[in-house]
Order: structure tokens, then C-alpha cells, then sequence
């Protein structure tokens, strides 16, 4: 019957496919054959996006006129970290998942003992055992700009000056609620309440932002633009990652320069991290004009690491 000869058809066309997808799960040439193809396409795709935006840096660089010096200003290394055991270079940039790699590594260095996850925030912070490349004679510093490995990692420019206010002025922060935000409200708030005036609370995005227009040289690392942190156009980074896709490059990257362990995402929480989605709620509270002023102060940003220009 028709019916018998379709069955048993169909019986063979999924014996065949479970039968495929077994020899690629199980240990052997076929399985390991491909893993290793996907391992060689995605180093393959890293490399060459390494290229790419290495090339992006480089012609907007040279359109600004901005020229590389032998000779950097010791003021542009103070939050590049070294790492001598592994010959490694690391540009810190706030709000860009910076407090994992100083997790890795001050574990890397062995100045801790512990699993670098189990590491606070507060105490890798607060830590003196990183030193900054600023610190070294011009000798030391000439000699691990040409012999290491110099890398860091960027983000989306909007993306991180929101992550930077629900750090900041959103949570609970005695230090800059007490510091920036009295200063925002005392000057972008008429009449504001006395209780809120003395403690700096309940700033918005609106009053942050405005405040980041308006003094745009000050000088704060956690939404200061990463031109200005890392300086890209005196410095040849070896690699530039995005932390839009670090679940993928922070491996391959350790991996490459022979370090033994992880970069560990934080652990999960009930506060949702701020995302394409999540960005776009808080702009959309901005004027036009904020929105443009905010776009001149990141421009460099977004052309050199090579974002799309925001909807203003």
C-alpha cells in the first residue's frame, strides 16, 4: 500500500539523519573534524575582523589628522595595566566589563588565590597590585609598547553612558550620588527639593545627560569617550574587542595569547543589563538636542570603532 511505502520511507530518511547527526556528536574523526572546522572559521572571522577595524582606525585617524608619536605622553598610559608574566597590555575602559578582566588579571598575576568570580567589585577596584604601564621609566615603557601584546575592548557609545547612569546615578551610590548628583541637581533642577539637594538622589537621565553635554571636560572615566581613555590613534592595539560579542572574543583572544584561564561573565541578577532594547528606553527621554550634543560628544567613538550613527 501507498501508505506502508511512505512509512518506511520516512523511517529511512530519519535512521539516516540520526545516524549523521551521532557520528558528529561522538568522540572521533568525524565529530573532532568538526569542531575543529568551527574552531578554524571562527579564528578565521575574528582575524579578519581584527583586520578590518585595525584599517577603520587607522583611515579615521589619519583623517583627523591624528599622527602616531614615538614619544607618548606618560598621561596617556595611566589606565593601560600590564601584566608582565604574560607580556600583556590592557586598556581599561569603565563600564566595558572592565572589572572581569581586572578579576582575571589580578588572578593571572598571582597576586590572589582565589577563582577570579569569586573576586567583588569593590575589591579589585580598590586593589593596588595592578600597576599602571604610567608608572615604568621611559625605557620600560618604550620596550613593553613595542613587545606586547596591547588590547582592549569598546562599546557602543549611547549604550555605555546608560550603563554608566544605572551604575551611578540609578542604583544606590553614596560617592556619586553625594558628588555628581547634588552638582546636577543644585544646577539642572529650579527649586528642588532640600532633601534630595542634600543627598544627590533621584537625578534623571535627562539631568545626567545634560550634565555630560555641559561639562564635557570632566574628565570621568566611566562615560568619558574611549578615544580620550585609551587613545587608539597613538597606540597600535594589537586586538580591539566589542563587548557585543565577547562571549566569542575574550576566548579566542585568551586563548591566543597562551592564557589559562576565562574571562567570567558576572553573575546573574534580577536587574536587567543594559541592552540595544534598554538603551533606546532612555534616549528616547532626551530632546533632539540632547541627542545631537550627545552624538558630537562620542562621534570620534563611533567612527573610529566603527558604530552605527544612533537614530537623533
Amino acid at each position: 500500500m501507498p501508505y506502508f511505502r511512505i512509512s518506511h520511507f520516512f523511517v529511512f530518511v530519519l535512521a539516516s539523519l540520526l545516524v549523521t547527526i551521532f557520528m558528529f556528536m561522538k568522540p572521533g574523526p568525524f565529530g573532532s573534524k568538526w569542531k575543529v572546522d568551527t574552531q578554524r572559521e571562527v579564528a578565521n572571522n575574528i582575524q579578519m575582523e581584527q583586520i578590518r577595524r585595525k584599517a577603520i582606525i587607522k583611515s579615521v585617524c589619519r583623517q583627523k589628522n591624528s599622527q602616531k608619536s614615538e614619544n607618548i605622553n606618560r598621561n596617556k598610559l595611566q589606565r593601560i595595566i600590564v601584566e608582565d608574566d604574560f607580556q600583556l597590555l590592557y586598556c581599561e575602559v569603565p563600564k566595558v566589563g572592565c572589572t572581569n578582566w581586572r578579576r582575571l588579571l589580578l588572578t593571572l598575576g598571582g597576586h590572589v588565590k582565589v577563582p577570579p568570580e569569586s573576586l567583588t567589585g569593590k575589591y579589585v577596584h580598590s586593589s593596588q597590585a595592578l600597576r599602571s604601564l604610567s608608572s615604568y621609566s621611559e625605557d620600560e615603557i618604550r620596550v613593553r609598547l613595542q613587545n606586547y601584546t596591547k588590547f582592549l575592548f569598546v562599546r557602543e557609545p549611547f549604550t555605555r553612558l546608560v550603563s554608566c547612569y544605572r551604575s551611578k546615578m540609578e542604583r544606590p551610590n553614596p560617592y556619586y550620588h553625594n558628588y555628581v548628583g547634588r552638582m546636577i541637581l543644585r544646577e539642572f533642577r529650579p527649586n528642588a527639593d532640600k532633601s534630595l539637594l542634600a543627598t544627590g538622589d533621584n537625578v534623571t537621565f535627562s539631568e545626567f545627560a545634560q550634565f555630560v553635554i555641559q561639562h564635557n571636560n570632566f574628565n570621568d572615566g566611566h562615560w568619558f569617550p574611549i578615544e580620550n581613555i585609551c587613545y587608539p590613534c597613538d597606540i597600535n592595539y594589537d586586538f580591539i574587542g566589542k563587548i557585543e560579542h565577547i562571549s566569542v572574543e575574550a576566548p579566542w583572544f585568551l586563548e591566543s595569547v597562551g592564557v589559562p584561564l576565562s574571562y567570567s561573565r558576572h553573575k546573574a541578577t534580577n536587574d536587567p543589563r543594559t541592552d540595544v532594547a534598554l538603551t533606546k528606553h532612555f534616549v528616547q527621554q532626551l530632546s533632539h538636542e540632547q541627542r545631537k550634543a550627545l552624538y558630537k560628544f562620542y562621534q570620534r567613538d563611533y567612527e573610529i570603532f566603527n558604530y552605527s550613527r544612533p537614530e537623533l
